[in-house]
């Protein structure tokens, strides 16, 4: 059987990397820095401002139920699909927030969210001053939509600052603090799964895996005193507050939320597909464009 070089030098490079390196928990190494609650705003609820359809968006964005999926759907690779088809999907079931943008899957005893993006490359916003921070939060949570009471979540900040951008990686269990994963290295273009899991209202954890550089981060809750509903699971990008206002929202590019996965209490896979999305609305412009499929949400800026 002859090779052609290109099928020769590619196990030759195979040869030469070996195998993947394990994913090293570096956890024990990281300062955890508490600043303002990252669900603040949610203090009042989510702010939904209208559905497209013209029905109550509180009732199109809370009163749908998920569909349990015995065998769990393929969830292999992080192709993601065109993004028009993903909004005409959606766009029976889309309401508008001024700071959310992303899916909504509603139900009962959700026990597991997870994702894999890939870090945005951020940059200024069409005629944005470049002394401006711009930023946004990627995050999985449980709770924090219809039920407001305790969100779990994990993710990251994304900024934009004099040409350069800049990445963290926090964690809330609101309404505690939210906290910094200092000294968690994450750089624009880097694959990270973030995982956030409950094994009861008061208990759980979360996990940000950098595949890239082949490192994580962990932190468990016990005994928290605000319970989780478990009837949310989100995967959102945020117009974040602080200091009593939204920060200045960066443009992010597109992020896509791929091999996303909810799981119930049973282990069930919950498919996103009848997810209710929110697409993210500014001074009467929309600025985020989300869709969703079954394991699969991505958003773009339209700003």
């Amino acid at each position: 059987m002859k090779f052609s070089s290109t099928i020769l030098a590619y196990f030759a490079a195979q040869a030469v990397a070996g195998p993947m390196a394990p994913i090293e928990d570096v956890t024990a190494d990281i300062t955890f820095v508490p600043r303002e609650p990252r669900a603040a705003l949610r203090k009042t609820g989510l702010n939904i401002l209208q559905s497209d359809n013209g029905a109550d968006p509180a009732a199109s964005l809370y009163n749908k139920t998920t569909r349990a999926v015995d065998v769990e759907e393929d969830i292999v690779g992080d192709l993601v699909e065109d993004m028009d088809e993903l909004e005409k999907r959606a766009a029976r079931n889309v309401a508008y927030s001024s700071n959310w943008a992303g899916a909504v899957l509603n139900g009962n005893n959700f026990k597991t969210a997870q994702a894999t993006i890939k870090v945005p490359n951020p940059a200024m916003p069409r005629g944005g001053k470049a002394s401006t921070q711009y930023a946004a939060s990627v995050w999985v949570g449980i709770d924090g939509s219809s039920c407001q009471r305790a969100i779990l979540q994990t993710g990251i900040d994304v900024y934009f600052q004099n040409g350069k951008a800049s990445f963290d990686a926090w964690y809330e269990w609101y309404p505690d603090y939210a906290y910094t994963f200092q000294g968690f290295a994450i750089r624009a273009g880097d694959t990270l799964t973030i995982t956030v899991s409950a094994s009861s209202n008061k208990a759980g954890f979360v996990t940000i895996q950098n595949l890239t550089t082949r490192k994580q981060i962990t932190h468990n809750f016990a005994n928290q005193r605000a319970t989780l509903c478990l009837q949310n699971a989100e995967f959102i990008v945020e117009d974040f507050q602080s200091g009593g206002s939204l920060v200045p929202f960066v443009n992010f590019g597109q992020v896509a939320f791929s091999n996303a996965v909810v799981r119930n209490n049973k282990n069930q896979v919950q498919s996103l597909a009848g997810a209710s999305i929110l697409n993210m609305r500014q001074n009467n412009k929309v600025v985020a464009n989300c869709g969703a499929s079954s394991n699969l949400v991505s958003c773009k800026y339209t700003g």
